[in-house]
């Protein structure tokens, strides 16, 4: 045999879900894992329904799969869950779902990084979200079993672990109460010194005051996305989010006192039944090019969702709503604050992991505030370097997908 692939649509919680997957199946079959989906016998898939367009992406990428090559396709992820009439009746395609523990595997396109699913599922009841009814309540892993996760990275030689699952704000508070959340997790996981964290994704509800403050640990890296979605108190009351326009600036201020020169991102979603011309100029005041609160922005036109109140809710639109429209303004907006920030990094001291990839044949680097840059001469793939960047060795334009 010659051996397993895998291919993911989605987050990148989906991402460590299919890899985990892959490498239980190639160890399974005593095989190794493949980049050429074409050649691979077993193909694990990564579905997403966060959006109508992942769910079509996930659906047609399964069929895609089927008829392209002769391989035995697993499908995983929150579609495959809530949509299975989705994909085909077909002998070679089966469902598989991770299990109830810690999971950990490299990260993104370059594995120098190691990732690390402490949590999965949700307890908001956010309007529009089926991640929820894919995977349902919040639940934390047992710390120990995450900490042995850990190790296991450090041995591999990771210096950089992302901490990911669907709300890691969350984590402890149905496990251990209010004894043991991220903070306390983040300082067990930092002691002794091995690696570097990256946060993934926090939910604002969570957040309450100080709370940022207390994950500014040495070893935590400068960067922080906050699932903000909108600035207009109207529109989060809408959506059924437990914050208000006030939270987003009181938390990106905390953020910029607790975490100096970091970058703050985030998700926004436009277009949501009900948003008003007003209301949209809030979320795109955000990114104002010069009095902005946020450095870039994953942005999404809203998307109903089958099974959400929103979903039902989404004819209530107005006519014509211009979703896509204010989704480009969005972006652009992102891409300019993005390159921006990018820009002014240069000339400060950063932290660079540096990644396997070469841009002009020079190596090049993630720093810990989400830059990336040319790494200098002499410098070894999977290495912590302190630096002064150059202008020229700013590189702007790297995709988000690049840096999962």
């Amino acid at each position: 045999m010659a051996g397993v692939g895998h291919l993911n649509v989605g987050c990148r919680l989906n991402s460590c879900e299919t890899e985990w997957l892959a490498a239980r199946e190639a160890r399974r079959l005593g095989i190794g894992i493949v980049e050429d989906l074409e050649a691979a016998d077993v193909i694990v898939l990564g579905t997403c329904c966060v959006t109508a367009r992942s769910q079509s992406k996930s659906r047609k990428a399964a069929r895609r799969l089927l008829t392209g090559t002769g391989a035995r396709i697993i499908l995983t992820g929150c579609a495959a869950r809530l949509f299975p009439g989705d994909y085909p009746e077909d002998p070679r395609l089966t469902r598989e779902f991770c299990p109830e523990e810690p999971l950990s595997t490299p990260c993104g396109a370059f594995r120098s990084r190691g990732q690390l699913k402490i949590q999965d599922g949700c307890s908001n009841s956010c309007a529009y979200c089926a991640v929820p009814l894919a995977r349902g309540p919040s639940r934390s892993f047992d710390r120990d079993e995450i900490l042995q996760r850990a190790d296991s990275l450090a041995e591999a030689g990771f210096r950089e672990v992302v901490l990911t699952g669907v709300d890691i704000a969350s984590y402890g508070a149905d496990r251990y109460g209010s004894s043991y959340g991220l903070a306390e997790l983040l300082r067990d996981l930092l002691e002794p010194p091995r690696f570097r964290v990256r946060l993934g994704s926090l939910e604002p509800m969570r957040l309450g005051d100080g709370f940022l403050s207390g994950l500014a640990l040495r070893g935590v890296c400068r960067h922080l996305h906050l699932s903000f979605q909108s600035a207009s108190t109207r529109v989060l009351s809408l959506m059924g989010r437990a914050c208000t326009a006030e939270d987003v600036v009181r938390l990106s201020m905390e953020a910029r006192r607790a975490f100096p020169g970091c970058i703050l991102g985030g998700d926004l979603i436009t277009g949501f039944p009900g948003e008003r011309d007003e209301d949209f100029a809030e979320t795109m005041r955000l990114l104002d090019p010069d009095h902005g609160l946020m450095d870039y922005a994953h942005v999404f036109p809203f998307s109903p969702r089958p099974g959400t109140r929103a979903g039902a809710a989404s004819g209530k639109r107005c006519p014509g709503s211009p979703s896509k429209e204010r989704a480009d303004a969005l972006r652009a907006a992102s891409k300019a604050r993005r390159t921006r920030y990018a820009r002014s990094q240069a000339g400060e001291e950063l932290e660079v992991l540096v990644e396997s990839r070469r841009i002009g044949g020079r190596l090049v680097g993630l720093s810990d505030n989400y830059v990336t840059v040319r790494v200098p001469a002499g410098s070894k793939p999977g290495e912590l370097v302190r630096m002064r960047p150059s202008p020229g060795d700013i590189l702007t334009g790297v995709s988000e997908e690049e840096l999962l």
